[in-house]
């Protein structure tokens, strides 16, 4: 078992409940800790297999975020996590974070974290 980490994509997108966040895209940091099996990986002929694409996994994720224009951080992290372990049958476990720079003034982030067995 091993751990894969994508630390602080950054996705502009919609996401929140004020009128104006409703309209302006947001920039959010997006964090993911995936539990893998390291041992059915390999490498042949530049092709990677039975592992996870952590690039096309990135993709998935903002293409995700931006098309569900979220209300609440918890919408956005429960749907990512449920369709994460969907469409990637390789990730055993899976933790989500994301952070909200400009969601409080005054406030470094505000961040909300969820856990998938």
């Amino acid at each position: 078992m091993g751990v894969l980490r994508i630390v602080d994509l950054e996705i502009d997108c919609i996401v929140g409940i004020l009128p104006h966040e409703r309209k302006i895209e947001q920039q959010i940091l997006f964090s993911a800790e995936i539990e893998t099996d390291f041992a059915l990986v390999s490498h042949q002929d530049g092709k990677v297999t039975g592992g996870l694409d952590y690039a096309q996994y990135a993709v998935y994720v903002k293409n995700a975020v931006r098309k569900g224009r979220y209300y609440l951080l918890e919408e956005l992290l429960d749907e990512l996590g449920q369709s994460s372990l969907k469409d990637y049958n390789m990730i055993q476990k899976l933790t989500l974070n994301v952070k909200k720079p400009s969601a409080i003034s005054h406030c470094e982030t505000v961040e909300a974290e969820l856990s998938f067995p």
